[in-house]
Parts: C-alpha cells; sequence; structure tokens
C-alpha cells in the first residue's frame, strides 16, 4: 500500500502532462450525462461545467430537485476525486 501512496504525485503530474497533449476536453464534452469520475483534470472540468448547464435549464423547482438527488451519489464521487481538489 505504502507504494501506492508514494507513486501519487507521479501519477497526478503525468496527468496534468496528457490532459495537455489529448483531445480529452472534445470526448468530454460529448456525454450526455454525467458519467463516473475519471483521472482527468480537463475532462472533469468539462464534466463539470456541462453538469452546471444541465442544471441551469431545469425550469420547475420539483424536477430540479428530483434530479439533484437522484444524481447524488455521482456528485459526491466526484466531489471525493477531483472537483474536490
Amino acid at each position: 500500500m505504502r507504494k501506492n501512496i508514494d507513486y501519487i504525485d507521479a501519477f497526478e503530474l503525468l496527468v496534468q502532462g496528457a490532459d495537455g497533449k489529448t483531445p480529452l476536453q472534445f470526448w468530454a464534452k460529448s456525454f450526455t450525462e454525467l458519467p463516473q469520475p475519471v483521472s482527468s483534470f480537463i475532462a472533469e472540468k468539462m464534466f463539470f461545467q456541462s453538469e452546471m448547464e444541465r442544471i441551469s435549464r431545469i425550469g420547475r423547482p420539483a424536477e430540479l430537485s428530483n434530479y439533484i438527488a437522484t444524481n447524488n451519489a455521482l456528485y459526491q464521487a466526484h466531489a471525493e476525486s477531483f472537483w474536490g481538489k
């Protein structure tokens, strides 16, 4: 387990490098629903922006409340990964 912890910083640096060299931003924009978290800052940023746009289009309070409640576990998973940083 200790080895895994030692490599976290290195992994995060690799992710940042990959984000700058891959078209993940465009890939992430293609989702019509919020997917599970991924190891990409760029993709997570796009997921967050897309989800905020989806939420902003919901006009009725009851529908908005239901949507957020339905996706709460997924929001929590994202918050525990990149959204929470």
